[in-house]
């Protein structure tokens, strides 16, 4: 499996759509302050939503921009925004303020926290054999993982693939069902052997500094 460098990975997901800013200048501010709500471990109120769009100075119109970024439940409340869910959407847990939430993909559980201010555990299971994979992340740093030879897979989708999207669903059928952790770089091209598509692995460190990169100007942004 080749490995292009980060700078290159990062590039080939902005013109895939991976690129918040792209939905509408408000987006990425939203989107990291329903991060962080969620965090609280419930479902976010349409009284909270519109007291975000106050306290941001920003419109309803965000929430059309962002559509295929948010699940709702059966009361208009918002349970998942742009990768993080109150809903099982995978087996990729995060523990945060006590509370459980879970990313659409391995990815996510990687550079969300770069965004939430404290640390994040992150316990996933790997796809068919279920091996368990742990990580401790800060804003800052990756600090610990085991096993010591996790990685992470990623695909870039074809271009315009995830800007298209008018879905959660889009989404993860684009880019969030090739994402995986696995144990072992072994374990990764066992898994996608035969595929018509050919994964990029990451070690959990690349993983977390591509992250960093692809959202480098949001994460700015999100520290003003």
């Amino acid at each position: 499996m080749t490995k292009p460098d980060l700078y290159e990975i990062s590039e080939g997901l902005r013109v895939s759509g991976i690129d918040l800013p792209s939905f509408g200048a408000h987006v990425p501010r939203f989107t990291v302050e329903l991060w962080r709500l969620l965090t609280d471990g419930r479902p976010i109120s349409p009284e909270q939503v519109e007291k975000t769009f106050s306290s941001l100075g920003i419109t309803r119109e965000v929430l059309t921009q962002l559509k295929a970024g948010l699940e709702y439940d059966g009361q208009g409340n918002i349970v998942g925004a742009v990768g993080l869910s109150l809903n099982p959407a995978s087996s990729n847990r995060l523990q945060i303020n006590g509370h459980t939430l879970f990313t659409w993909c391995a990815w996510d559980a990687l550079f969300i926290p770069l965004f939430l201010d404290q640390t994040v555990m992150v316990d996933a299971l790997t796809p068919v054999t279920g091996d368990s994979i742990r990580i401790k992340l800060t804003p800052e740093r990756v600090e610990h993982y085991e096993p010591e030879s996790a990685v992470v897979s990623i695909v870039v989708p074809t271009t315009g693939a995830v800007s298209k999207a008018t879905m959660a669903e889009d989404i993860w059928f684009a880019f969030c069902n090739h994402v995986h952790f696995f144990s072992s770089r072994e374990a990764a091209s066992a898994w996608f052997a035969g595929k018509h598509y050919e994964p990029l692995v990451l070690s959990i460190e690349e993983g977390y500094e591509l992250g960093r990169l692809r959202f480098e100007e949001v994460l700015k942004d999100a520290e003003r």
